[in-house]
């Protein structure tokens, strides 16, 4: 069961987890303005002394996940224009209390951080929250990453002029510790509707958040436990491994005493664990599908890295950046292995290539088509109306004339026959020798 704590909100995703307890996720407090204090009255961060205790009551409670959204009405964009109609002593003070909330909000994200737990900070994506020193330190730190969605996408909306509910794109940044709740948060809006003004004081309706941003804040805990639990499941069993090899080594001293101490696999039984675990990886072809040679595979796998490694196809980058620039996750890649021998002669071959780029295709992606091509296509119309006797010396004589000159590749009737390579390889002079004059042979 995990454990979740707000600051500076009201109890919204604390009460949700109560509405869907299959997801194993239990609310703890909500520290808000709105929220009673213990000793009476309402928190106000304003105050050391209620600092102090919520921190305190943080490092007690000790949450799996801490979610923060302190009030940003003076980073954001209105706020800054309602700041020219004040008095520069009240623009002043107002600044100082959003800092402050600010700074508390980042000090307790740090402690998260230390404890192993996690974070959630969300500020509109145009506050200038975000250019504050304590927020640039906390992002730059391994681990936390942020994304940008769009609101719309999780249900908010507002009542227009005409009283009509409408959309609000509201774009938000999110700050976290997770990269599954990222993914969960990083919805964009495709212009497929019309969205709502949030001027003339309806801002204030679009700092609450929607139920369906709720849910999936609570599906992002639960992806954040799925994949945490994986990672422990697979490092316990390689230190597990790692003590078997080990015991076994200490165990046969008489390693040493052959001369095969560096030269050996540490122990018969690291020894036998080494050829199962390249056992237990099949590899097959993508042609025949019939069972390949792993230690071949492999090896040429390592080929087709190494000569990546010498072609400019690349760079490595964090997979934060593809999520902010195209808002999905990178591009998959798979093996294409093949056996160009047979069963007794293998010629293993295998190419690294990338999937899911259906979407993108256009004429550019196909080869045209070759001399030979076009020559049967000729021949077969020309057989298809074949004349014997006196008649056949006109046939080869229109033949000639055809494969002179220049093939006739915009006829319909030829163009629906014209085979397409589903691939990606083209070769730059085969449409310019495909229409060039050939004189026949």
């Amino acid at each position: 069961m995990k454990k979740v704590s707000g600051i500076y909100s009201p109890p919204r995703v604390t009460l949700e987890d109560q509405r869907r307890p299959a997801l194993g996720i239990s609310g703890l407090k909500a520290f808000d303005l709105s929220t009673a204090h213990p000793k009476g009255g309402c928190w106000n961060f304003n105050l050391k002394e209620h600092r102090e205790l919520a921190a305190r009551t943080c490092e007690e409670d000790s949450p799996d996940w801490l979610i923060g959204s302190p009030p940003c009405t003076d980073f954001s964009v209105l706020g800054r224009w309602n700041h020219k109609r004040m008095q520069i002593e009240d623009v002043r003070r107002r600044l100082r209390e959003a800092r402050r909330h600010l700074e508390f909000c980042v000090l307790l994200y740090n402690k998260q951080l230390a404890r192993g737990k996690h974070f959630l900070h969300e500020h509109p994506q145009g506050a200038s929250s975000w250019k504050k020193g304590c927020i640039e330190r906390l992002a730059n730190k391994d681990g936390v990453n942020t994304t940008v969605g769009h609101m719309c996408q999780y249900g908010m909306a507002i009542i227009d002029n005409d009283g009509t509910s409408r959309p609000i794109m509201k774009p938000t940044r999110w700050l976290s510790s997770s990269v599954p709740m990222l993914r969960r948060l990083s919805s964009k809006c495709q212009n497929e509707h019309k969205h709502g003004s949030l001027l003339n004081g309806k801002a204030a309706g679009a700092a609450i958040y929607p139920q369906k941003l709720c849910v999936e804040i609570l599906k992002g805990i639960r992806d954040t436990t799925i994949e945490e639990d994986l990672e422990k499941e697979m490092e316990g069993e390689n230190q597990a491994q790692h003590m078997i090899n080990s015991l076994v080594h200490d165990c046969h001293p008489w390693e040493e005493q052959m001369g095969l101490k560096g030269n050996a696999p540490k122990g018969i039984f690291a020894n036998i664990n080494s050829f199962q675990r390249e056992d237990v990886q099949k590899y097959f072809n993508e042609v025949t599908h019939d069972e390949l040679p792993a230690k071949l595979v492999n090896e040429a796998r390592a080929e087709e890295l190494e000569y990546f490694s010498t072609l400019p196809v690349g760079k490595v980058v964090k997979t934060q950046e593809c999520w902010d620039t195209t808002g999905s996750p990178p591009i998959s890649t798979k093996w294409v292995d093949v056996n160009k021998g047979d069963q007794q002669d293998y010629d293993i071959r295998c190419r690294l290539v990338a999937r899911e780029m259906g979407g993108g295709k256009s004429d550019e992606f196909y080869a045209p088509t070759q001399p030979l091509e076009a020559k049967r296509l000729l021949f077969s119309e020309a057989a298809t109306n074949r004349r014997f006797g006196k008649h056949e010396r006109s046939l080869f004589s229109s033949m000639s004339e055809r494969l002179t000159s220049t093939p006739r590749l915009t006829d319909p009737r030829l163009l629906n026959c014209l085979p397409k390579c589903n691939g990606l390889a083209t070769v730059a002079s085969s449409s310019e020798a495909c229409t060039a004059p050939r004189a026949p042979r």
